[in-house]
Order: structure tokens, then C-alpha cells, then sequence
């Protein structure tokens, strides 16, 4: 028997001696494990998801009618972060009482590479742009929380792209302003 093997078996030997489960016994042994698939409450399915170094990057995804893009400028984050865009979740948002018109939306989430969210603001803000032809001068950005509570946000908007930025995880909506 090799060294690793017996230490390996006296681990589970102590585990189960002690009551503990496998995978408690073993949470930091090998790679760190991915997102979680369901992620936080309030965000879909994962649509795209990209790992970003300190200096920087880009996060692309088509999320129908939209084209989605994220960009984290240098330092944003001290160390490599996981960046993943999710299906954007209603939250039972009344469209028609915000007298708006849902046009798309995705979910940011940022992941420290042990797999565990970052729930504190970001250094620096993260710059979303929205790209869609229904995209215009008329349009509002919405920041959606838990059971349909929406905030209003800055949004800029030049040609058929919506650009908003956030300093935490965001549901993030593009709507259009009802009758227009």
C-alpha cells in the first residue's frame, strides 16, 4: 500500500469514527468546486461563465433578443474571479405597473475561485451593455431584487446598446417605457 492510499483510508476511518460525512471530510481536498448550478435566489440557469484574471476582461452572451456584455476593468477584483451571467429570473416583476415592457435581462454573479459568492461591493464597477435593435432612446434599466422589488438605475444609452453599471451581483432588466 502506498503512503497516499493509507493516509486516505485512515481519513475515512476517522470520519466515520467521529460521524462525519465524506464530503465534509475531504471540502478542502483537490480543485475548487464550480458555482453552484441553481446559484443564488433570484438567478437562472447559468448561460455563460468565464474565469477573469485581476487584469481584467470580458464576458460575452447572446440572451435572446439582447447580446450581453460585461466587462471588468484592471483591479477590479485583487484575485481571479469566476464571472457568470445567468437566465435573467422575473422575480414576479409587474411590468405593467412600472408602465414598462420587458426587452431582456441577465443575472451577474462573481465567484471567488474557492466557489463561494462575493457578497461585499466590488472595487470597481462592472460595466453591462445591453445590445438589442428594440433598444432605443426610450428605454429604463431596472435592478430586480427578491419578490418583484425593482430599482430604477442610470442608464446610458447610445444607438440600440443599454449600458448600466453595478458594484455587487445584479438581476439586471431592460424594459421599454409602455406605449412608446
Amino acid at each position: 500500500m502506498r503512503p497516499g492510499r493509507s493516509i486516505v483510508a485512515t481519513l475515512i476511518a476517522c470520519a466515520f469514527a467521529l460521524g462525519v460525512p465524506i464530503n465534509a471530510a475531504f471540502a478542502g481536498y483537490g480543485p475548487p468546486s464550480p458555482p453552484p448550478p441553481g446559484g443564488p435566489p433570484g438567478f437562472g440557469k447559468i448561460i455563460e461563465a468565464k474565469t477573469v484574471p485581476p487584469s481584467g476582461g470580458k464576458v460575452t452572451a447572446s440572451v435572446p433578443p439582447c447580446v450581453v456584455s460585461v466587462d471588468v476593468t484592471p483591479k477590479t477584483f485583487p484575485k481571479s474571479i469566476e464571472l457568470v451571467l445567468r437566465a435573467f429570473d422575473n422575480q414576479g416583476v409587474n411590468w405593467k405597473k412600472l408602465d414598462s415592457r420587458f426587452l431582456c435581462g441577465v443575472g451577474v454573479t462573481v465567484y471567488e475561485q474557492s466557489g463561494v459568492l462575493t457578497h461585499e461591493p466590488f472595487r470597481k464597477r462592472l460595466v453591462v451593455h445591453f445590445h438589442a435593435s428594440s433598444i432605443g432612446r426610450y428605454c429604463q434599466a431596472f435592478a430586480v431584487a427578491d419578490f418583484g422589488h425593482s430599482t430604477v438605475l442610470h442608464v446610458s444609452i447610445s444607438g440600440h446598446t443599454a449600458t448600466v453599471q453595478v458594484a455587487t451581483d445584479a438581476d439586471l432588466a431592460v424594459s421599454q417605457r409602455a406605449g412608446l
